[in-house]
């Protein structure tokens, strides 16, 4: 999810692990850097259906997003901070469960970040794509992509595009996976995974002997 989309390509052999570790760096000053702190923010609406969210921010016509579609009953909006207190309001009175806010200083993967995607699309076309040897699913489109060209701009539309998380996951199953490792610590995207496929294996990386165990998976 976002982030994570450098690492598949590094171990896809589309990217070098220095050449990623680069452009994450910088990735991740640019997209601070579009929007000051304090201006903007992201909150998690539960159990409210996409196209209601949808229905209520065409209303607003304020800066104000879809930014990651998590699972079903969890989608994220990011915009302003004044934004995001209005819309907050529509989407209880519409009948969402809550609105979690999260510990993020900007409205990533919205409009607000165009100066941190011009900025990093500068930086990838210096960088060595190439064609990944096995699938890779992307952010943006929820499909998989093997042209360096294609990929190129894909991350570079990521930063100001929304997180199609649980299209990606369907497309996945839809291809036969049933099998979804989580690396690092907690078990965020495991939960996604639960609550949008059924019948699969769900493997946590979380721990020193876990890690050990994974490495025969």
């Amino acid at each position: 999810l976002s982030l994570g989309e450098y690492s598949a390509l590094v171990y896809a052999d589309s990217l070098d692990f220095a050449d990623a570790l680069q452009v994450v760096s910088q990735r991740g000053r640019f997209m601070q850097e579009a929007v000051p702190p304090g201006v903007g923010g992201m909150t998690a609406v539960l159990k409210l259906s996409r196209e209601k969210i949808r229905e209520i921010l065409d209303g607003l016509g304020m800066d104000v997003w879809i930014a990651n579609y998590n699972c079903p009953g969890q989608i994220v909006v990011s915009g302003r901070l004044e934004a995001l207190e209005v819309f907050r309001q529509k989407a209880l009175e519409a009948g969402a469960k809550g609105c979690v806010d999260l510990p993020l200083s900007a409205p990533f993967h919205t409009e607000m970040l165009e100066p941190a995607a011009r900025r990093l699309g500068e930086v990838l076309s210096g960088v060595t794509i190439r064609k990944p040897r096995i699938p890779v699913i992307f952010n943006v489109s929820a499909e998989a992509e093997d042209d360096p060209e294609m990929i190129r701009e894909l991350l570079t539309r990521q930063v100001m595009s929304p997180v199609l998380f649980e299209d990606s996951l369907r497309k996945l199953g839809e291809m036969g996976v049933t099998r979804f490792v989580e690396p690092g610590p907690g078990a965020t995207l495991k939960s996604f995974v639960k609550k949008t496929l059924d019948g699969v294996e769900m493997v946590s990386l979380d721990t020193v002997e876990s890690l050990e165990k994974g490495s025969a998976l």
